[in-house]
């Protein structure tokens, strides 16, 4: 199971901002993201106590303006629970004991990263812990108090026996016996609500169920308050009230059956984690849609939706918490639901629609607008914020519809073929497409695993040569593959081919690994600027690991960590946002560079330039190849990276095929160029940057 990356928002009380931004580091170091607050008085404090909540807090011994001690019951009166921590330089016992009197959980010596590591980890361990406790108290009230609810507003006639004598009735079961009141009933035996004939019986009904635990019913004759007689089944359960054991007896007469019966089918179509149809009454639903479709009665749409990487999620939270994301998302789908639609929940991470609408292109709008509202909505699994995505298929059901299993699996097929893209879409079904796709992917699929175990992949370099931009040796590293007659198989097919069967990750490390060994040999070989941008795909982002692996590869081959570009498109950014922050921020710390490509594919660019520190910029490459002949493209071209030069970012122009790109290019003042006109991908790093003039 992947480690989540924990952010912690700590407040730290420190006249010296140079020490504070060392504390902060130490942290940063252990693997933490730290979202720190400098404080230097009661003001500032009080301040930032105010305004949001806290994780931590360490405050230095020495501080004339605000004294830990002082802090410390500023800290008390809000009532918050935030871990206090002293950091004192002259660390005696009579100053430890003064501090854990007053109640903070520990004061250790200032200049000593590891027992500040261990101590942090501690505490923020014990308050997960606390705060665990607190949302399962409150869980277990609310519940509770639910439960209660429940009962009393229940037509089921329940009560709560103890050694024999009742303790709780709700309405229902007054009602039945012709009671008013609870205080009526309290310290009657249950035998008194039973003719004489059934006493034994019951007897006997209650030992075996003692010794068998089991659950069947008990018929027996009920007896009112005014003695009137009326014929009833009688079960009972194991329970708890009020803390102490006892026993559940739920009761109802003849007349219920039928209506019992009726609830009993309801449930059994119901999934119970999120209460929506379950996969066995929707494909007996779907047989009848399709019977309907195809006698021309009905004519509407299959959607078929996935939430991306949710076996990933599962790995990091567990299927408790993916059980609450799951109820959530099928809230968020059930509110758009249309009227007579049906939406079923069919597989661990998949939903399915019935929908009432006709028109392909039309259903596939409605499906984009679920994708766009589940991006947009916030989940909160183990207290941490999480952003999620829908991949979702569509297929048409008309009067030439297959039987329900083969309309099922065609939008099945246009769901994967969204998901292969990088998710967060929705396809309609293609027959030419997905026929090719599901047999050729599973293909690639296989050769990929292949080439991965006999290091039988290749790899190209194409230069990026400056155009306005700071001389450099710059190299963009790809991928190639071939199939069994010798051809190239291009990466748009191999990658998402991979990606779906989940070995994008193991493509980049074995790019990594590669071609980071390739680099050192350049640079060996007289070459000591070359550097290398290397694409990592959507996969590496959520690879807790990869920065351990990357580092170790960089120290194996004696390269320093900025002698290699990472290269990250910019709707696997803007779809893995906050795993994409956490390695911007970890390869500034270390000094590592990124590069954002795809530039002008969507309108996400400075959303993602608010929160990462990207130096250089690559254009998408559809753009470039439209320069020469279409004004509008120059126009947005020139506005992109004009807005990304008054920010200080280097861009990058790839795809320029021949002179008359390069002659619209050169006034927009692109940084560096790549593409054939200058050279095509090759087997290695040779290509002479003292020919690039221009």
């Amino acid at each position: 199971m992947s480690k989540p990356i924990k952010t912690i928002h700590l407040l730290i009380l420190d006249p010296s901002s140079n020490d504070a931004e060392q504390t902060i580091n130490v942290l940063r170091n252990a693997g933490y993201a730290v979202r720190a607050t400098q404080v230097l008085s009661d003001e500032e404090l009080q301040a930032a106590l105010d305004r949001q909540a806290w994780d931590l807090m360490l405050a230095k011994a020495h501080n004339k303006a605000l004294s830990p001690a002082d802090a410390f019951k500023l800290v008390q009166l809000t009532e918050k629970d935030i871990p206090f921590i002293c950091l004192s330089q002259e660390l005696d016992a009579e100053l430890v004991n003064v501090g854990l009197a007053l109640g903070m959980q520990d004061v250790i010596p200032d200049g000593d990263p590891q027992r500040l590591r261990l101590v942090v980890q501690r505490e923020l361990n014990n308050l997960d812990e606390r705060r665990r406790r607190r949302r399962a108290e409150n869980l277990l009230t609310e519940a509770e108090r639910r439960c209660n609810l429940l009962l009393d507003s229940s037509r089921d006639a329940i009560a709560y026996i103890h050694d024999g004598m009742h303790i709780y009735a709700n309405k229902s079961y007054l009602d039945l016996f012709g009671y008013e009141m609870l205080d009526e009933l309290e310290c009657m035996p249950i035998m008194d609500m039973l003719a004489g004939k059934d006493h034994d019986k019951f007897k006997e009904f209650l030992r075996q169920h003692e010794a068998t635990q089991g659950e069947d019913e008990f018929r027996f004759t009920g007896v009112k308050a005014n003695g009137e007689q009326f014929e009833a089944y009688l079960s009972i359960s194991v329970a708890t009230y009020d803390g102490e054991d006892c026993t559940q007896v739920l009761i109802r007469t003849a007349s219920d059956s039928r209506e019992l019966e009726e609830k009993l089918r309801e449930l059994s179509a119901k999934d119970p984690v999120t209460n929506l149809y379950n996969r066995r009454h929707f494909l007996e639903q779907l047989v009848v849609s399709v019977a309907e479709a195809t006698a021309g009665r009905l004519h509407g749409n299959i959607l078929f939706a996935e939430i991306d990487k949710f076996a990933a999620l599962k790995d990091r939270f567990g299927i408790t918490e993916t059980d609450l994301l799951l109820k959530e998302s099928a809230d968020l789908l059930e509110a758009q639901a249309p009227k007579d639609s049906l939406l079923g929940r069919i597989g661990d991470d998949t939903f399915a629609f019935i929908l009432p609408i006709a028109n392909p292109a039309e259903a596939k709008a409605f499906a984009e607008n679920l994708c766009a509202l589940v991006r947009e909505h916030l989940f909160e699994l183990s207290g941490h914020t999480e952003s999620i995505t829908l991949s979702v298929g569509v297929c048409p059901l008309d009067t030439n519809s297959p039987d329900a299993e083969e309309v099922l699996t065609r939008a099945q097929t246009a769901c994967i073929r969204a998901r292969s893209r990088g998710g967060n879409s929705a396809k309609i079904h293609d027959p030419a497409v997905d026929s090719a796709a599901s047999s050729a992917n599973s293909q690639l699929a296989e050769k990929i695993n292949d080439a991965l175990e006999n290091n039988s992949l290749s790899m190209m370099f194409q230069p990026i040569v400056r155009l306005h931009g700071e001389d450099a040796e710059f190299y963009d590293l790809t991928l190639r593959m071939r199939d069994d007659e010798g051809k190239a198989i291009p990466p748009d097919q191999f990658f998402p081919a991979a990606a779906q069967a989940g070995m994008a990750g193991k493509l980049d490390r074995w790019a990594i690994t590669h071609g980071l060994k390739a680099l050192a040999e350049k640079r060996q070989a007289g070459h000591p600027n070359t550097r290398l941008f290397l694409r990592l795909s959507a996969a590496s982002l959520t690879d807790e690991h990869l920065l351990t692996f990357i580092g170790k590869t960089l120290q194996a081959h004696r390269l320093p960590v900025d002698a290699v570009i990472f290269t990250i498109h910019e709707h696997d950014a803007h779809s893995h946002l906050k795993r994409a922050i956490a390695f911007s921020e970890r390869m500034n710390q270390l000094g590592g560079v990124i590069c954002l490509t795809g530039l002008g594919a969507s309108g996400h660019v400075q959303e993602l330039l608010r929160h990462l520190n990207v130096p250089f910029l690559k254009l998408e490459g559809a753009l470039a190849q439209e320069l020469p002949s279409n004004k509008e493209t120059q126009v947005k071209v020139k506005e992109l990276l004009d807005a990304m030069h008054k920010l200080g970012k280097r861009t990058i122009i790839p795809s320029v095929e021949d002179a008359s790109c390069l002659a619209v290019l050169w006034p927009l003042g692109a940084h560096y160029i790549q593409g054939y006109y200058l050279s095509g991908p090759a087997p290695s790093m040779s290509y002479d940057f003292g020919l690039a003039e221009f």
